[in-house]
């Protein structure tokens, strides 16, 4: 009986101490950095119906694309590539309220899987920098805006 009381402490302390569920995101921040990590996955899938459950139907970006333009977009790069492939290299959140932003630094690539870094071919590879903005509604955060261009050097960054 012992032993089982000093096995459930242990468990309690080891739940408090790391979060409880694994996986779970534990913030705010977290819970973007998920999605982000998830449309990602997503994109490489090719599965816009899965993508289009995060961006806001009010999404508007600087380019003059609303939702539906953003759609449009999506489904022409998923069919302009035989395979896409995303590798996430640098995600930065900053959540005040029901708003929040994030940084994004992605090398995109078409035609080959990346399964590592050393996978990257020059020519069929872009290094992009993306803005995002978030707003949280109904207790889920959806894209309502974003930035997004190429970047060519580390100043650009």
């Amino acid at each position: 009986m012992h032993k089982l009381t000093i096995f459930v402490v242990i468990a309690l302390l080891f739940l408090i101490t790391f979060g409880g569920c694994p996986g779970a995101p534990s913030s705010e921040e977290d819970r973007i950095r998920e999605i982000i990590k998830e449309v990602a996955e997503k994109a490489e899938a090719k599965d816009i119906k899965s993508i289009k459950k995060h961006i806001s139907r009010s999404y508007r970006d600087p380019r003059g694309n609303d939702y539906q333009g953003l759609s449009g977009l999506l489904l022409y790069h998923f069919f302009r590539a035989e395979k896409l492939s995303t590798y996430l290299t640098a995600i930065e959140v900053s959540v005040e309220g029901e708003k929040a932003t994030a940084a994004v630094e992605a090398i995109l690539t078409r035609g080959k899987e990346i399964k590592s870094l050393k996978d990257l071919i020059p020519e069929a590879a872009s290094y992009y920098l993306f803005n995002l903005i978030f707003q949280k509604g109904g207790g889920k955060w959806l894209l309502i805006s974003a930035e997004w261009k190429p970047v060519s050097s580390a100043k650009e960054r």
